[in-house]
């Protein structure tokens, strides 16, 4: 189902894998590290990095208050 927030131009399929990709080599390196990092901040750098993956703007309708809720 497209609900229009991601723009028509971005490989599902490849966007997908790239962000799994991504978001797994940060959580090892993160599981690694000695020293671990605030959860808050994790969290909010895991959105960041999703929201740039799928080209999201500020208007788009998916704001970081609303990225918790479950559709």
């Amino acid at each position: 189902m497209n609900l229009g927030f991601v723009p028509d131009h971005i490989d599902p399929d490849l966007t997908i894998a790239l962000m799994i990709g991504g978001i797994r080599q940060a959580l090892i390196a993160v599981l690694m590290s000695e020293q671990r990092p605030d959860p808050e901040k994790l969290t909010d750098e895991i959105w960041a990095f999703m929201a740039g993956a799928l080209r999201l703007t500020a208007g788009s309708g998916i704001e970081k208050s609303d990225r918790d809720k479950v559709a």
